[in-house]
């Protein structure tokens, strides 16, 4: 039996507080992940589910949001990601069982 997952951006400061967004629903979550790339000002929020999916979600409050699924892998433990300036690339680290 399936188990939905709301995935909620908090986003934070001391001077302005708190708020809460929304940015995603997915079934059966094993993992999330996120990091800012600063070429486009997005944020991504990188999600594993048991089914083996990992599907990025892209968001800019100014530009709208958008996701995709980007790998399957069998057996995920975890997830990680980052951005890396010298190529411009957005990174998922996936952990899977062998």
């Amino acid at each position: 039996m399936a188990t939905n997952y709301r995935v909620t951006e908090i986003f934070f400061n001391p001077q302005q507080g708190r708020g809460q967004a929304v940015i995603g629903n997915f079934s059966n979550i094993v993992s999330v992940a996120g990091f800012f790339t600063p070429d486009d000002n997005f944020r991504h929020a990188i999600v594993a589910t048991q089914d083996g999916k990992v599907t990025e979600i892209f968001f800019n409050p100014q530009q709208g949001r958008g996701q995709a699924v980007i790998g399957n892998f069998n057996n995920i433990v975890s997830v990680g990601g980052f951005y890396s300036d010298d190529d411009k690339f957005r990174h998922a680290i996936v952990a899977a069982q062998a």
